[in-house]
């Protein structure tokens, strides 16, 4: 039992120069810092490997939010998530296997399919599925012929025009500006709620709990709340697939959770990890007390023994 590896088009990056992973980085993405460190697992994904024998395993992905730029591993919120399921499990935290399969820049239909692919790749079913959804303009193509799924957004596509491209990518780039000129804002909110609705009945029907973010709170003045972000970008054309989303399990950001910067003077700090974790452990809790969640996890794990305390 392996799992799939990391096909985003940041290959270099996520395999290392060898192409085998399993190797470590001090630079990612924005952050050129040179304090961070950036460890790779055999897969191509940032952090350890699949233990197919560990008593809980949790999948994750995202974008740079989940992955972590600008932070070491253990100072991102999916690790601190995890420290607080083994304090309140009284487990080990060792016994606790964290897939991280995030990419920086990686768009909402990447994190998606990439869980879904996982899942049904090793036929796991996680005791916890954590979906960090990003923004919404960003959108992913995907090369067969090499097997190489291309991540892009409109910044990307006018930087791209300029740069000294192989023909394989030029071609996705230019695929990609046709795509984004036929795409309206309702299209990406009707991509956005596709992605959310698509995951969610996925784990659900496969009684896999899930919880999940939407990191466009974080920077957003107005949202306290996943519904009120739900209704800020809500139109009439999408309103009924957004109303359809299960809000329960999604944990709210805001923008007061960002109270400092990581390494690369971009991306939300080690402080501000502590709150997103924190929220997120929050909803964990309340989704087992109202049943939201299943309340035996696969290998045995009793949910209902997750107690939540503030520290």
């Amino acid at each position: 039992m392996e799992l799939l590896k990391y096909k985003g088009s940041v290959i270099r990056v996520h395999f290392g120069t060898n192409s085998k992973g399993g190797h470590t980085l001090s630079q990612y993405g924005t952050d050129t810092s040179q304090t961070k460190t950036y460890r790779f697992n055999s897969a191509g994904f940032r952090g350890e490997e699949l233990n197919p024998n560990s008593a809980v395993k949790i999948f994750v992905c995202g974008c740079s939010y989940t992955f972590g730029t600008g932070l070491n591993i253990e100072e991102g919120w999916p690790f601190l998530f995890k420290r607080h399921w083994a304090e309140h499990q009284r487990i080990p935290l060792d016994s606790i296997n964290l897939l991280n399969f995030s990419q920086g820049g990686a768009s909402n239909d990447y994190i998606v399919r990439t869980l879904i692919e996982q899942i049904s790749h090793t036929q796991i079913r996680p005791d916890l599925v954590i979906a960090g959804f990003t923004h919404l303009v960003r959108f992913e193509l995907f090369n067969e012929q090499h097997n190489i799924a291309y991540q892009f957004n409109p910044r990307l596509i006018e930087e791209l025009k300029s740069a000294k491209l192989s023909e394989d990518t030029e071609d996705m780039r230019n695929a990609a500006e046709l795509y984004l000129v036929a795409t309206s804002r309702n299209d990406e909110v009707a991509r956005f709620a596709k992605n959310v609705l698509l995951l969610q009945n996925y784990c659900q029907s496969r009684q896999i709990p899930m919880l999940c973010l939407f990191f466009e709170q974080i920077y957003s003045q107005s949202d306290s709340s996943p519904s009120d972000f739900i209704s800020r970008i809500s139109t009439a054309n999408t309103a009924a697939l957004l109303d359809a989303i299960d809000l329960k399990c999604c944990a709210p950001l805001n923008v007061k959770m960002r109270v400092d910067l990581a390494a690369d003077n971009g991306h939300p700090g080690v402080k501000s990890q502590v709150f997103i974790a924190k929220s997120l452990w929050k909803t964990f809790k309340n989704s087992i007390d109202n049943n939201t969640l299943r309340e035996v996890g696969v290998d045995g794990v009793d949910l209902k023994r997750v107690q939540c305390e503030d520290h």
